[in-house]
């Protein structure tokens, strides 16, 4: 017997791998195309929020979509808050210098919450 690949075999994954939230173009000048230089803003980084705070992540579900704010500090830190304002947590990014200049230089990036389990809550960053 042969499948298609959605059989149950053993190397299938525990479960659906999770899918981002599409980006809506905000420039306005879509004339098709498809070319151009990459931004070095356009980060799409997948990580995980260190000390959430346990009421805000109470409050949080599966494809919520929270905001990147950059603390100058010291230390520097990148904060994930709600839409209230409502601290939830730092996160670590391999990326975060080039974050922190994109935020300076005016990009907004949503936290978009991938999975939560107990108090580990794994979040995709990606321009708002």
């Amino acid at each position: 017997m042969s499948s298609s690949g959605n059989g149950g075999g053993d190397d299938a994954p525990l479960r659906p791998e999770a899918r981002p939230v599409p980006i809506p173009s905000k420039s306005g000048s879509g004339s098709g195309g498809g070319g151009g230089a990459v931004s070095p803003c356009n980060i799409v980084e997948r990580t995980k929020v260190n000390s959430p705070d346990a009421t805000v992540a109470a409050t949080l579900r599966q494809g919520d979509v929270l905001v990147l704010h950059y603390e100058a500090g010291p230390p520097k830190r990148l904060l994930v808050k709600t839409g209230r304002g409502l601290t939830l947590g730092a996160i670590t990014s391999q990326s975060m210098p080039q974050l922190i200049q994109c935020l300076l230089g005016g990009v907004n990036y949503d936290v978009v919450v991938l999975s939560i389990t107990g108090g580990l809550i794994e979040v995709q960053v990606q321009p708002a």
